[in-house]
């Protein structure tokens, strides 16, 4: 589990999207959020093969102005909780 903490830059709330690549292990996909002026967690689910291992370094990308009204978000971090 990825977890991201997030809250909008101001009252309003804002549009996001959270996409991962992680090259040989997989990716996570797009999820879209709607974040608001309170401080939370968004998570995403990730399986990875277990008999793969990374080729390469990976990435997580932070869209945080979906609407193009120029919102912005506070990151105030990323956390890979463990799996069973």
């Amino acid at each position: 589990t990825i977890a991201v903490t997030v809250k909008s830059n101001s009252e309003k709330p804002a549009q996001i999207y959270i996409q991962c690549e992680f090259k040989t292990l997989g990716d996570c996909g797009r999820h879209r959020y709607t974040v608001t002026n309170e401080r939370a967690d968004e998570l995403i689910q990730v399986k990875f093969d277990g008999r793969m291992s990374p080729s390469s370094s990976g990435s997580i990308v932070i869209n945080s102005d979906l609407t193009g009204e120029g919102s912005s978000i506070r990151l105030y971090g990323i956390r890979v909780l463990p799996g069973s």
